[in-house]
Order: structure tokens, then C-alpha cells, then sequence
């Protein structure tokens, strides 16, 4: 059978579990037979070169029959993509999309900003997960110079294992972390200059449609409770507590939620509180500063 023909079957055979079958077939052909994406399609005319050898084409169809049970792609192939670099992922770990990058460039942004001040800045990732958006951040800054004393946490020790893991391969070893595992903020003992999360902010009627339509991801790293604010409601507070003065807490939001995690950012006392857009038009990011004291 051709590799064209291949495709076919199994995207047909994606579809129940599936938003993007076409896609899934091919990303999980590319991670078994080590082909560019552009020379492989490139290829698919040549009846030569489109045929996979007997073991090959069993790898692809047991890769295949994993994500029609469910299991991500990026599970299935080990990497995700994000800002430019190559994250392991597995089980246990929400894998990276490309609207938290507006997150990544934010945290720069505000980092770089207190930065000009002279100073060191200390920095906080919470709800890590693969480390994406700290290490990416963290990668940013030292490439604009930026003097930098980062750390991330989570609250699933598993999770922070492929924190760990990606964080060896990515980033020089002359850095120093802090690592912490728990609940949110409550492990961060010192104050910061700036905050990021990504926490769960899906419904837990979305998180359970979502896993209904082939996402896999621990229901853990997506539902956010009822109305999905539940993280926001902890995370908000914690953070004031712990930030400097003139620090920022940059949190992403899901489609509609900005107005609230806005306003919980108001009861809490921040004075300066923004939102910002993504590629598809939504308000996917709460930037909140202002005065923190310690109230």
C-alpha cells in the first residue's frame, strides 16, 4: 500500500476521535519514518518512494490505533513544538498550543521592562507543566541579556518531571532554578517580580467534551471547576502576596473568561489590569500590576 493510500485509511479512521485527522496521520507519519513534512509530501507521487517498508507500516498503524483510543499525538510521538523548540511530553502533561506563546511573549515584555531598572529580575512560573512557557521565557530573556533568577512550580509532582527533563536539554547549565511541587502559589516562600500560569480554566463540562473528542490530556490539567475560575480564584490572591512591588502576574484565560479573571484581579486589590488578544481574535491574556503592598 502507498504511503498516499495509508493516509487515506487512517485519517478516515481518526475522524470519530479526531478535529484534525488529516493532520494527526501525517504528524505521526513524520515522527515514524524521519522525514521533513515538505520532502515527504513532496515524495507521496512517487510510487517508488511511497510505499513503507513491512515493519514500518506496523509501527504506523499500532502509532495510529494509540490515537484513535484517545491517546494526543504529541503523546504518541514524544515532542511538541512551542516558540521554536522541541518539548518532551507525555502522559500526565497538557501538551503546548500555540496561543500560550502570547503568554511567552508577554513575560518578556514585563521582565525586560523592570530589567531596564538595573535590577535582577526574579521570576515565577505556576501550573508548569512541560516547563514550556518558563523555559521558553527564561531562553528569551538570556538572549536580550536580561538578568534573570527564575523557578516554576505545579501541583503534580509527575508533571514536574517533564519540567525537569526538558529543562536539562534547553537550558544552560550555569542557570540556577527553583523547583517546587504543591498547591499553586502556597510553596513560593519569597517574594517575585513577575508571575505567569497557564492554569486549567476549562469548564468541567468543556473538559469532558474535550476529552470526548480525542484530546487525552489528564482531565487534572484542563478543568478548572463548574465555571473554570476555580484556579483563578486561589492563584489571584496568592500572587499578591507574593509579588514585589511594581510586579506583574500574567495569566492566561480561556475564550470569555477575561472579563472575570479581570475582575477578580480588581477585588483583590491590583490597580492596573489589562487584557490581551491572540491570533484568533479572543481576550487570551490578563496582565495585572499595580501597587502590591502586603495585604
Amino acid at each position: 500500500m502507498t504511503i498516499r493510500d495509508l493516509l487515506v485509511q487512517t485519517t478516515d479512521s481518526l475522524r470519530p476521535v479526531s478535529e484534525t485527522p488529516w493532520l494527526d496521520a501525517l504528524v505521526i507519519l513524520e515522527s515514524i519514518v524521519q522525514r521533513d513534512r515538505g520532502d515527504l509530501l513532496a515524495r507521496l507521487p512517487d510510487p517508488v518512494e511511497t510505499v513503507l517498508p513491512p515493519r514500518m507500516e506496523a509501527r504506523y498503524r499500532s502509532s495510529v490505533a494509540d490515537r484513535a483510543r484517545g491517546l494526543p499525538v504529541a503523546y504518541i510521538t514524544g515532542y511538541r513544538e512551542f516558540r521554536g523548540l522541541s518539548f518532551m511530553v507525555g502522559p500526565g502533561t497538557l501538551v503546548p498550543r500555540p496561543e500560550t506563546e502570547l503568554l511567552v511573549e508577554e513575560t518578556v515584555d514585563r521582565i525586560q521592562a523592570i530589567h531596564r531598572a538595573g535590577k535582577e529580575v526574579r521570576y515565577h512560573d505556576c501550573c508548569t507543566g512541560s516547563g514550556c512557557v518558563a523555559i521558553a521565557v527564561v531562553r528569551e530573556c538570556i538572549a536580550r541579556g536580561i538578568m534573570i533568577k527564575p523557578g516554576f512550580s505545579d501541583n503534580d509532582e509527575g508533571t514536574l518531571g517533564w519540567a525537569r527533563r526538558n529543562l536539562e536539554r534547553l537550558v544552560p547549565e550555569n542557570l540556577s532554578w527553583e523547583i517546587l511541587s504543591g498547591c499553586w502559589l502556597e510553596p513560593l516562600g519569597r517574594r517575585v517580580d513577575v508571575i505567569s500560569a497557564n492554569p486549567p480554566y476549562l469548564t468541567e463540562g468543556e473538559a469532558e467534551a474535550a476529552l470526548a473528542r480525542g484530546w487525552g490530556e489528564p482531565i487534572g490539567a484542563l478543568a478548572g471547576g463548574v465555571d473554570g475560575l476555580a484556579a483563578y480564584r486561589a492563584l489571584i490572591p496568592q500572587a499578591w502576596r507574593r509579588l514585589n512591588p511594581g510586579g506583574y502576574l500574567l495569566l492566561e484565560c480561556g475564550a470569555g473568561q477575561a472579563e472575570q479573571v479581570s475582575a477578580l484581579c480588581r477585588e483583590t486589590g491590583f490597580t492596573r489590569v489589562t487584557k490581551r488578544r491572540d491570533f484568533a481574535g479572543y481576550d487570551r491574556l490578563v496582565v495585572a500590576g499595580g501597587q502590591v503592598t502586603d495585604g
